[in-house]
């Protein structure tokens, strides 16, 4: 196994366990900026009146980017939304990355305002919005929306692993981008095997160094499968083979650590359907 640098935090909590949002403008450097205030903008130059509010996720609001490495994770919510919407935001976010190479890539997730407030499915949009996103234009969402609470209800990517692997199988058979859709597929993984030890620590982060530590703390039989996890998903380098032997072996054993701990598979998958074309 090669050396995996430490990197990235825990995310903070109040004494009533509720998570801290630690995203901060003044975290974002120079170059990070320009790429949010592009997005921004576009965003509202395509779109017009239709856009409520415009959101960044992830590693870049924490401070925590590596330049050409990281990706740039933006979340629009619509008043309405629609095909033609989600297209010319897919194309708005490739001629992002193409202006920005700070980024290794640009993604614009676009949710409907009255689906990310009331729906059941949408429920870890919710919780992306309130502890883990910096907003950075239109009516600000994040106070009106319930705190995010240390436990299991955090554990949302077990309940669409099946579709999320099926996915990933398909693409790394296809022709298309491979390093994308392992890297994508071994943050998902590792992501979640921190979700479902979250009750043995009682600690959260998406950020890989940190699931993997403690996801092996918990699950020592399991340490070199998810740091090698980890190794794939920070460099990838066309390894499809190992990605599937990864996915073999790891995707089984998180499903099974799910279904002890009483999480279902989700079997309304409208999101990921639109998103992910299933």
């Amino acid at each position: 196994m090669s050396v995996v640098r430490r990197h990235g935090r825990l995310m903070r909590t109040t004494p009533h366990g509720d998570l801290v949002n630690d995203t901060d403008l003044q975290l974002v450097s120079i170059a990070w900026r320009q790429c949010l205030d592009d997005t921004t903008s576009g965003v509202r130059s395509e779109l017009g009146a239709i856009v409520h509010s415009v959101y960044i996720r992830g590693s870049v609001p924490r401070g925590l980017a590596i330049d050409g490495v990281s990706d740039a994770d933006f979340i629009v919510v619509l008043h309405q939304l629609s095909p033609d919407a989600t297209t010319r935001l897919n194309q708005l976010a490739l001629e992002l990355a193409a202006r920005h190479p700070v980024a290794s890539r640009v993604d614009i997730e676009a949710f409907e305002l009255s689906e990310v407030r009331a729906s059941t499915e949408y429920r870890f949009i919710r919780a992306v919005l309130k502890a883990q996103s910096l907003h950075l234009g239109g009516e600000d969402l994040r106070p009106s929306l319930p705190a995010v609470h240390l436990d299991l209800g955090l554990a949302t990517l077990s309940q669409f692993m099946d579709v999320r692997v099926a996915r990933a199988r398909r693409m790394l058979q296809s022709a298309g981008d491979a390093d994308h859709w392992i890297a994508w597929i071994m943050r998902t993984l590792v992501r979640c095997a921190l979700e479902l030890t979250l009750p043995a620590h009682q600690a959260y982060t998406r950020d890989l160094w940190w699931c993997a530590t403690l996801f092996s703390r918990t699950r020592p039989d399991a340490e070199c499968l998810i740091w090698r996890a980890v190794e794939l998903a920070v460099s990838p380098v066309g390894d499809v083979e190992s990605a599937i032997e990864v996915i073999d072996a790891l995707a089984p054993l998180l499903l099974q650590m799910a279904a002890e701990l009483g999480l279902e598979q989700v079997s309304n998958l409208t999101l990921l359907e639109r998103k992910y074309g299933q």
